[in-house]
């Protein structure tokens, strides 16, 4: 199922955590350590390839100060005030 954009849930969130990556002056190194995945495992994550999972979305949530929610941009958060 596609979200409202047109994108499938797993790009889209691939596309706001390389976004956020990218905010941070980060690299997929970063992402590794923090989430204990490898660089090929990361790399199909970021490409939309796979699906990330909870723990790693917390991992990476709490090791740069924003929620899951923030890190992700949940549902009903486009267009609000």
């Amino acid at each position: 199922m596609n979200n409202q954009i047109g994108m499938k849930p797993t790009a889209s969130v691939a596309s706001k955590i390389r976004h956020a990556l990218e905010q941070r002056g980060l690299t997929q190194a970063e992402v590794t350590r923090i989430t204990g995945l490898s660089q090929p495992q990361v790399s199909r994550r970021l490409a939309g390839e796979r699906r990330w999972q909870v723990d790693e979305l917390v991992a990476l949530s709490r090791a740069w100060g924003v929620s899951v929610d923030e890190l992700i941009g949940g549902p009903g958060r486009e267009g609000a005030s």
